[in-house]
């Protein structure tokens, strides 16, 4: 008695390295720390992103200062503009030279008084939430969302479009938040 034979049909995770760079391009931009590590004398201490389906993708990354670094926090904003060719500038902070030209990644930094920061930290404190929500999917639209880091404790919350409808109050502050981080950035 023979043994038969069977072909598995097997599914395909990435089909080309324009695949694996799209990947790698979200990953990165998510994970901005990996792009541009955290400055010497700062711990991160808060990050709020907000990337639209068809504009700039936009990231903060707040930092603390140590103790022995100051009372000036630092606020980065990490930008990435969709489909645009990159300026002379924005080519010296790409990725890596595998990533698609539709890419183009900026970094700026401020400093800012603790006084403001901990304004939104103290607001984002008195938040309280489920932190299981209703799931809402879409195509278009932006993605959102917050990532706090107290010492060894963390929390991260990531919405679509409007949020869930029991987080409400997180995306008030969040859109507060955001255009006053924007603001900083656009004088």
């Amino acid at each position: 008695m023979g043994v038969a034979s069977r072909e598995v049909a097997s599914e395909t995770v990435m089909t080309s390295t324009e695949d694996r760079d799209a990947v790698l391009r979200d990953w990165y931009f998510e994970h901005p720390e990996a792009l541009d590590p955290t400055p010497s004398g700062f711990k991160m201490r808060l990050r709020v992103w907000v990337l639209p389906a068809r504009d700039t993708w936009r990231h903060w990354g707040i930092f603390e200062p140590l103790p022995a670094a100051g009372a000036e926090w630092m606020v980065r904003m990490t930008t990435r503009k969709r489909g645009s060719a990159p300026t002379e500038g924005e080519r010296q902070t790409r990725l890596a030279s595998s990533i698609a030209d539709d890419l183009s990644i900026a970094i700026h930094q401020v400093s800012l008084s603790a006084e403001h920061i901990q304004h939104f930290l103290a607001q984002l404190a008195g938040i309280s939430l489920p932190i299981r929500a209703e799931n809402i999917v879409g195509l278009d639209g932006v993605r959102c969302g917050v990532e706090l880091q107290t010492g060894l404790s963390a929390g991260r919350f990531a919405w679509w479009g409007d949020g869930p409808k029991q987080w409400k109050e997180l995306v008030r502050w969040h859109e507060s938040t955001t255009r006053f981080l924007s603001g900083l950035f656009h004088r």
